[in-house]
């Protein structure tokens, strides 16, 4: 079985997204896949796994919910140098 895309969700700002996902061995995942310019990015590594797409759709609504977004967090460099 391929993998298939079964939803998005979108967070507020519309910069990124959590795909919910049924993969090759028929198990569920969600994944963030970023916006780059005007079209969607590679989604990224899997959240996850559960055994149903129910269970990942609730997970990645709970992320969600959090209000914590990559496009809100602040770069900080001088925590960034070696």
């Amino acid at each position: 079985m391929a993998e298939r895309v079964l939803m998005s969700l979108p967070n507020p700002s519309g910069k990124w997204r959590f795909v919910v996902v049924q993969r090759e061995d028929g198990k569920f995942t969600y994944r963030m896949q970023m916006l780059a310019g005007i079209i969607w990015g590679p989604s990224g590594l899997d959240a996850g796994v559960y055994d149903s797409a129910e269970t990942a759709e609730y997970e990645a609504r709970a992320k969600l919910s959090e209000g914590i977004f990559p496009d809100t967090l602040v770069w900080m460099p001088e925590i960034a140098r070696p």
